[in-house]
């Protein structure tokens, strides 16, 4: 099986990204589907991506170590 490989800043965008979708869509199930609402506002973010690229960091660090014992570690190389 080949590994997988991405570059920090992808890995962290589509992070980001995965974040702002879950947000949005549990916002949507709390208000009966309304489309237009969001989990998030511009002004979020300020404080929203730097929690999640010091997650998508750390998950990049357990990935990376040739000695990771986590699941799919194999499978996906996340170069800086």
């Amino acid at each position: 099986m080949q590994t997988n490989r991405l570059n920090y800043e992808d890995f962290r965008d589509g992070m980001r990204r995965a974040v702002l979708d879950a947000l949005d869509a549990y916002m949507q199930r709390q208000t009966d589907g309304c489309l237009g609402v969001k989990g998030w506002r511009d002004q979020d973010l300020a404080a929203l991506f730097p929690a999640i690229d010091a997650q998508a960091a750390r998950v990049a660090i357990r990935f990376n170590d040739p000695n990771s014992q986590e699941p799919g570690s194999a499978h996906l190389t996340i170069a800086a």
